[in-house]
């Protein structure tokens, strides 16, 4: 497992499982590859080089939930790579979606349906700021209005799942 304390979510809508594979390319000295960790390819990494001979290395891991992939990486624009790396490896334009909470974020949003919620703040240009409580800590949880969601340091993967399943539920929620 690695530290994580930041993730995008990428929604895919052309892609089935049985399309994924590992597979990598280059062109014009730039470098992409894509590597499934398991069977099921729920969890992998990919790499990316805009120089493979001179320059810097990049690598984001991530989950894969049904159609939805959770790069972490604390830079939004990383999901262009995903859209290089699956249009090259299916040989057509792949359709993805950053998934955001919209921009002003509504103020009149609640969330006192979720237990783990201890309390929240809205800002309409910036974004959430929640504190949660998973598993007995006290987590700092903050969805931004471009799509990067940033909370406490953990290297714990039942705390992670826990963590970004609630962002998704309100990112979800809140794109209704």
């Amino acid at each position: 497992m690695f530290f994580s304390s930041n993730a995008i979510v990428v929604e895919t809508f052309d892609v089935t499982v049985e399309e994924l594979k590992n597979f990598s390319f280059g062109e014009n000295g730039k470098f992409l590859s894509i590597t499934f960790y398991d069977q099921h390819k729920t969890s992998g990494e990919i790499h990316w080089s805009n120089s493979f001979e001179f320059g810097k290395m990049n690598i984001i891991n991530f989950y894969r939930i049904d159609n939805k992939f959770i790069l972490f990486t604390s830079s939004a624009q990383n999901h262009e790579y995903l859209k290089i790396l699956l249009s090259k490896l299916l040989n057509r334009d792949v359709n993805i979606n950053l998934l955001k909470i919209p921009l002003p974020v509504p103020k009149d949003i609640s969330f006192d349906t979720f237990e783990e919620v201890k309390s929240f703040e809205i800002d309409e240009y910036f974004g959430l700021s929640l504190i949660i409580t998973i598993e007995g800590k006290i987590i700092l949880l903050k969805i931004y209005t471009n799509g990067l969601i940033t909370y406490t340091l953990t290297d714990n993967e039942e705390v992670l799942r826990k963590i970004l399943e609630l962002a998704l539920k309100f990112i979800l929620m809140i794109n209704e």
